[in-house]
């Protein structure tokens, strides 16, 4: 892993932050598996839960909602299904090895 200390970190805060909430969410449908993985995170020092059955269900934290981030993340998604819609359609799909897509923002 490439970066500095403190990019590194933020990586792994995020990835934790990432693992934590999803197993959460899918806890009541998957309760032993996901206790089981629960158990075997690292806990944060601030972090005193006993068990995923006792951790607080993720909320919606309206702070980090970004408008713009949301529509440039659309434009790359329904860039990348033309390109692959193209290239099945022409039947290039083993034949290509990068694509390059140049965009221009208005």
């Amino acid at each position: 892993m490439e970066g500095t200390a403190e990019q590194k970190r933020s990586a792994q805060d995020t990835l934790y932050t990432c693992l934590d909430g999803a197993l959460t969410l899918i806890h009541p449908f998957m309760p032993f598996v996901t206790e089981e993985l629960w158990q075997r995170l690292p806990r944060r020092p601030d972090d005193k839960c006993p068990s995923i059955t006792k951790a607080t269900y993720p909320r919606l934290n309206p702070d980090l909602e970004d408008a713009e981030a949301e529509k440039a993340y659309d434009m790359v998604l329904s860039s990348t299904k033309a390109v692959r819609s193209l290239m099945a359609e022409y039947n290039i799909r083993e034949k290509a090895k990068g694509v390059p897509i140049f965009c221009m923002i208005i």
